[in-house]
């Protein structure tokens, strides 16, 4: 999908403030366009940094009614939620049980005999992602924003948590709903949750796709019990391969990213909402280097193969030799705060 198709609508956009102080001031920084569908807007899709608190934002950005057009049919991660696909970013020790029954090779009884073999697989695999907060779950109750398939509630679920979900996806909706989850169709907005209702509140990959991202935040605050847990996870505009790759970095994606957080910014912002204990975790991740190399291949070098499969590997992840290969140069770049993407856990005051 590195073409626009003859009938996919044009994005209308309009000029906003910045989301987070309502600044009407700021500064394009880069233009970039939409490398993996190939939508065309009203303008250019550029992002900007605001003149008064440095945030980095889509602007112009999407009127409201265009947003659905922003994402077509077929678009990969939609795709993905929808039919149920887990990942190996998934592969997160709370999640090691579910595994236990499905006997892939690193639980063969050879690789079993290896001390320490399986642990590290596990090691070099986890990309603490969606990690299940430590500690037991029982009697808890969560709400995963963005929950597709239900594949996190699973391991809510595995860990003693009463998860529910709520997605945007019909089709992820149901697929949750088959798997025994109390789901909700729809936004966030319109979900019919009472103050403190929840000791933990989820949204994997979310944040970064909200218009008004101080006011989501706010109101994940109010659903959550005192103390109760948050986690989310952002790309990391501050990370190694935004520096290098520019405007190929595929994390970007616009126009579905609104916002374009760094570890500073989403620290400062979760505080101003409500949020303390805030934990942040590099990911040890290569998918965006993937994709960004991808984009710049396909570009450049529009004949070859190569970058096409490297996108490929972006939305379906690499061959699992590629993975092991590659493992302790994403976990080098996590112990140096160089990550493509962050995972958040903080707590509400």
């Amino acid at each position: 999908m590195n073409s626009p198709s003859q009938s996919a609508p044009q994005i209308t956009l309009t000029p906003v403030p910045c989301p987070l102080c309502d600044c009407t001031e700021s500064t394009r920084l880069l233009v970039v366009p939409d490398w993996y569908c190939g939508l065309q807007g009203s303008d250019d899709f550029a992002i900007a940094r605001c003149n008064s608190c440095g945030h980095v934002y889509m602007n112009p950005a999407p009127t409201p009614d265009s947003i659905p057009a922003c994402y077509p049919e077929g678009y990969a991660p939609h795709q993905s939620t929808a039919e149920g696909v887990s990942t190996p970013s998934m592969a997160a020790a709370a999640t090691a049980p579910a595994k236990e029954a499905k006997s892939p090779w690193y639980l063969s009884t050879f690789v079993r005999s290896i001390p320490g073999l399986r642990s590290l697989y596990y090691w070099l695999t986890d990309t603490r992602s969606q990690p299940v907060p430590p500690g037991s779950g029982q009697g808890r109750r969560s709400l995963e924003i963005g929950c597709g398939a239900g594949n996190y509630l699973v391991a809510l679920r595995d860990a003693g948590w009463q998860p529910e979900g709520l997605d945007l996806v019909a089709a992820a909706v149901e697929v949750s709903r088959t798997r025994g989850f109390a789901v909700h169709h729809g936004l966030l907005e319109s979900y019919p949750a009472k103050d403190g209702s929840y000791d933990g509140v989820f949204a994997w990959m979310v944040m970064e796709h909200v218009p008004r991202p101080r006011e989501t935040l706010s109101l994940m605050h109010r659903i959550m019990k005192p103390d109760g847990i948050l986690g989310i996870s952002v790309p990391n505009f501050a990370g190694l391969e935004r520096r290098v790759f520019g405007r190929y970095w595929s994390a970007m994606e616009l126009p579905r990213h609104l916002q374009q957080y760094t570890p500073k910014a989403i620290h400062k912002l979760l505080q101003e909402v409500g949020f303390n204990d805030i934990e942040i975790i590099f990911q040890p991740t290569l998918a965006d280097l993937y994709g960004s190399l991808g984009y710049w291949l396909r570009e450049r070098m529009p004949n070859r193969s190569w970058g096409p499969k490297l996108v490929d590997w972006f939305f379906l992840n690499p061959p699992l030799v590629v993975t092991l290969l590659l493992a302790p140069l994403a976990r080098l770049q996590s112990l140096f705060h160089l990550s493509s993407r962050i995972t958040i856990f903080a707590r509400k005051r």
